[in-house]
């Protein structure tokens, strides 16, 4: 499967790079949608992925060069034109883009075949996609919370409590002071009223 992608923005290009590699798709890119007319054969490409900011004023270039071809937008700020044929919001998650590539892979089958006692292969296949899904946050290093792992997300939680705790300690310890203070003042007071 071959995918062309038009952007600018380096986040959205690893992404993009890391979800294809994962699926063995080849990439090819361009910076800037005027580019499209140099490239010979654009009906070679399964998908042609353009974000809003490479867009730009270009849509309808971009519309009378890619007839043919699934295309994707990846937007943060514009409302996407019904023409295109798939819309990613920015910021995305890896398997946003990865259930696209997987549903033009592999579209779905009129017949869902069973197999007694193994469930659907439909079932087995997305059993198969979400370890793909999960080796490519490994690969990204990407939990499923965010933009951390599991046990990062743990060990912060136990670092915020333990501080959490001295400071509780350190705040008891001022008041403690600060009382202290109080009651040597009070005798201090006592003691010139004598």
């Amino acid at each position: 499967m071959k995918i062309l992608l038009i952007n600018t923005n380096q986040v959205v290009q690893k992404l993009v790079e890391v979800t294809t590699r994962k699926i063995d798709c080849a990439l090819e890119t361009l910076t800037d949608v005027k580019e499209l007319g140099s490239v010979f054969d654009l009906d070679s490409f399964d998908l042609v992925a353009v974000d809003d900011e490479a867009l730009g004023k270009e849509s309808e270039l971009f519309f009378s060069l890619c007839l043919k071809n699934k295309t994707l937008l990846l937007y943060s700020q514009t409302t996407p034109s019904p023409l295109f044929s798939y819309t990613i919001k920015k910021p995305f998650l890896p398997n946003e883009f990865l259930n696209i590539l997987l549903g033009l892979k592999n579209p779905p089958k009129e017949e869902e075949v069973k197999v007694e006692g193994l469930g659907s292969l439909q079932d087995q296949e997305e059993e198969e996609d979400e370890e793909d899904f999960e080796q490519l946050l490994k690969d990204l290093k990407i939990g499923k919370g965010g933009t951390e792992t599991e046990q990062e997300t743990e060990q912060e939680a136990k670092q915020e409590t333990k501080q959490e705790t001295n400071d509780e300690k350190d705040q008891q310890s001022l008041q403690k002071t600060q009382n202290e203070q109080y009651a040597l003042q009070d005798q201090d007071q006592d003691q010139e009223q004598k």
